[in-house]
């Protein structure tokens, strides 16, 4: 058995190699920075903590994402909103938390992102197959 071989006796090991691999390194810096800040980022801070111009971010987030870092960063905040809200989390808190202006501007990110209310969504699940939800957001929320 050849000294290569795995343990199996296979034949040599082949280190594979990652998907990511392949991407620039100032993308991965960008999407770096997008998973650790919970706040907004702006697209000049964004692009200088990559090492790059603001255009040239843009279309690497095109070129391999297929989004914008701005529409990206949303989703993510979106994400990690609904997470939390899960979790217990007041839409205020929730809202302070991820940068966001006030709990309106949440639930308004929230609605044009969702369909839901950030409460409604919550309450009734993601599928919104509940005939409650299509009735709209209540004054309490």
């Amino acid at each position: 058995m050849d000294p290569s071989d795995d343990a199996q006796g296979h034949g040599p090991i082949r280190a594979t190699a990652h998907p990511l691999d392949d991407w620039p390194r100032p993308l991965l810096l960008a999407l770096w920075v997008l998973v650790e800040e919970p706040r907004a980022v702006l697209l000049d801070q964004l692009a200088a903590r990559s090492g790059v111009s603001r255009a040239h971010l843009c279309r690497l987030f095109a070129r391999h994402l297929g989004v914008s870092p701005r529409r990206l960063h949303r989703q993510m905040r979106l994400a990690r909103a609904v997470a939390m809200l899960r979790a217990g989390a007041s839409c205020a808190n929730v809202a302070h938390i991820l940068g966001f202006a006030d709990q309106a501007h949440l639930s308004t990110a929230f609605k044009q992102h969702y369909r839901f209310c950030p409460t409604r969504y919550i309450r009734w699940g993601a599928d919104g197959n509940d005939a409650e939800t299509r009735h709209g957001c209540s004054a309490d929320e």
